[in-house]
């Protein structure tokens, strides 16, 4: 197939240059090396960072150059009102890029493409927006990305957009997102060991993710707190798999709540090294709530392992759009105490159930499928 000429692409997600060559999310950056196959030559503009994110971060393909939007992330005082001033021109450099742009791909939602599909509702340049959470999206995303989904609601059939739901519009299309290769998956399940589910005395317990505020890990704590107290079981021990800025808080709250021997902190792993550690863990237990898609869930379900998810956001809806094939709790201590004695009681019958429910989840979302379902999309732009 003929390569497209030149894409703009904008999104809001750190980026970092590593001696000349620019990084980002490691999943992020797969689903884009599908994207550079099909242009010549992609524009992103997006916000570039100076210290290494603590996420697992890869290079992004060659035929991509950064351009630097002079925006900034952050849920701090001094970084919420930084980027008010920095929003204040954000629409203005916003409008000279789309208005010169022939192809436009937005990675929504977020102010920096709310902003990018207000402007674009007026310029109507071709578009594909790639809806990165369920449509509409949970109230927890915030009032910018509830407007988001309302503009894009009204934009017209220059804008294809790509959302994890089915919406009866015709410039809509379901897709889910890419992780995996079909190769990847079979050698993970390949080299996947789970002897130890026979001994729920030996099951592995892990949280993936940032130690960040929006991913909710205190609840872990005190609900593994609720548990020891109510079972008197002090030989369970819960993984922390990220690192971020709670991470001496935790500690700290772990300390107090003299729990502090049931907590392993593993710090940031490298995509490859969480997968490792998913093959030999029983239950990947997820509280966030504010998750776009939750990707983690599919690394999960992809290494045998099932997720134990708060009932509550988008990270529930991700795993009951696969067919549940895992464990939900309520968002409180003692409803994750009652989940982590469900889940040591589980039959092999459930067990296995939830392993096919996953296997065939992840089989609809590899990045074969993506791919075929982005080209479909570009086809249907270029009719326009």
């Amino acid at each position: 197939m003929a390569k497209r000429d030149r894409l703009t692409l904008i999104a809001h997600l750190p980026h970092i240059s590593i001696e000349g060559q620019f990084h980002s999310y490691e999943p992020y950056v797969r689903e884009v090396k599908l994207w550079a196959e099909l242009f010549e030559s992609i524009d992103l503009y997006t916000e570039v960072v100076q210290t290494t994110p603590s996420f697992a971060i890869l290079p992004l393909p060659s035929n991509i150059t950064v351009h630097d939007l002079g925006i900034s992330g952050g849920g701090d005082k001094v970084s919420r009102l930084k980027r008010f001033f920095q929003t204040t021109v954000l629409p203005f450099k916003l409008y000279k890029i789309i208005k010169k742009a022939e192809y436009l791909h937005f990675r929504s939602p977020g102010y920096t493409t709310f902003f990018a599909n207000l402007i674009n509702y007026f310029l109507k340049r071709k578009v594909i927006v790639k809806w990165a959470t369920s449509f509409p999206p949970q109230k927890a995303m915030g009032k910018i990305s509830n407007w988001e989904a309302k503009l894009i609601l009204k934009s017209g059939y220059n804008t294809q957009v790509m959302s994890y739901n089915s919406i009866s519009k015709i410039n809509f299309h379901t897709f889910f997102p890419a992780l995996f290769t079909n190769s990847e998956l079979q050698e993970i399940s390949s080299f996947t060991d789970k002897t130890n589910w026979s001994d729920t005395s030996k099951y592995r317990f892990v949280c993936v993710g940032r130690l960040h505020p929006d991913k909710n890990i205190e609840l872990i704590l005190y609900g593994l707190k609720t548990y020891i107290d109510q079972t008197g079981d002090n030989n369970i021990i819960i993984e922390l798999i990220g690192d971020g800025p709670l991470r001496s808080k935790l500690e700290s709250l772990a300390s107090d709540l003299k729990i502090i021997k049931n907590l392993k902190f593993m710090g940031s792993l490298a995509f490859k090294e969480v997968l490792n550690e998913l093959k030999t863990a029983n239950f990947l237990i997820m509280p966030g709530v504010n998750e776009g898609w939750g990707k983690v869930i599919n690394e999960a379900l992809a290494a045998k392992c099932i997720p134990i998810v708060v009932n509550k956001g988008n990270g529930a809806n991700v795993l009951k759009l696969m067919g549940s094939p895992g464990l939900f709790f309520e968002a409180h201590a003692n409803g994750f105490s009652q989940i982590i004695q469900r889940a040591r009681e589980l039959k092999k019958d459930k067990i296995d159930h939830f392993i096919q429910l996953g296997d065939h989840a992840n089989k609809s979302m590899t990045l074969e499928k993506f791919q075929q379902k982005l080209i479909h999309v570009l086809d249907s732009s270029d009719k326009l």
